[in-house]
């Protein structure tokens, strides 16, 4: 659908970030007992998206696998990420939109 709406836009795919378990007195975003916020759901959903991506040659950002490796950085709400994560998961997307972008 969004090659046909948009046939010559260089489209990137990001992958979803994991859910942390909040910290202990911050807030929760999550609601308990309510599995599309688990991080099994988030995998799954992050492998079919890839598939499809694959297939029809978009490439992605792994902000999940990065995200993964800085789980000290996570946010108190077990959903957000803080400042110094932000600027880890910018550095991993901008190269990719500047290598799409076209060239002067």
């Amino acid at each position: 659908h969004l090659k046909a709406a948009a046939p010559d836009t260089k489209f990137i795919w990001v992958r979803c970030t994991p859910v942390t378990t909040p910290v202990e007195g911050g807030p929760s975003v999550l609601r308990q007992g309510d599995s599309k916020w688990k991080n099994d759901r988030i995998i799954h959903l992050n492998h079919v998206t890839g598939q499809i991506m694959a297939q029809y040659g978009i490439p992605e950002v792994d902000l999940y696998s990065l995200c993964e490796k800085n789980l000290d950085k996570a946010g108190k709400d077990g959903v957000h990420w803080n400042k110094e994560a932000s600027r880890l998961m910018a550095d991993a997307i901008i190269p990719l939109i500047e290598e799409r972008l076209p060239k002067k």
